[in-house]
């Protein structure tokens, strides 16, 4: 049996991928930040996906946890999560057609 840690979102020697769900929340994140320039707060983000903002704040940390988001130094009006250089290349070859959130 391989060992894992909890939350770090690393098997044994592996990397584990985001979930369709974190994966979607992603892809939310990065068209948000694009279009208004600054990150949704975890309420738009429950609201966008018909989930608690409890719900969306889990899917974010795991996100974090991948290292596909990070904390800004800076918090504006709660929206304290930037894109790393492997969200925003995760998101440009993310290949779905769906426009609108998935739950």
């Amino acid at each position: 049996m391989l060992k894992t840690t909890p939350f770090a979102g690393k098997m044994w020697g592996m990397e584990r991928q985001l979930t369709d769900k974190q994966m979607h929340a992603l892809r939310f994140i990065h068209d948000y930040i694009k279009s208004n320039g600054y990150a949704p707060t975890r309420k738009e983000i429950g609201e966008a996906f018909g989930i608690s903002t409890t719900a969306a704040d889990m899917r974010i940390f795991y996100i974090l946890e991948h290292g596909y988001l990070k904390k800004s130094e800076t918090i504006l009006w709660g929206r304290n999560i930037v894109l790393t250089e492997k969200g925003r290349l995760a998101c440009e070859s993310f290949n779905d057609n769906r426009t609108t959130p998935t739950n």
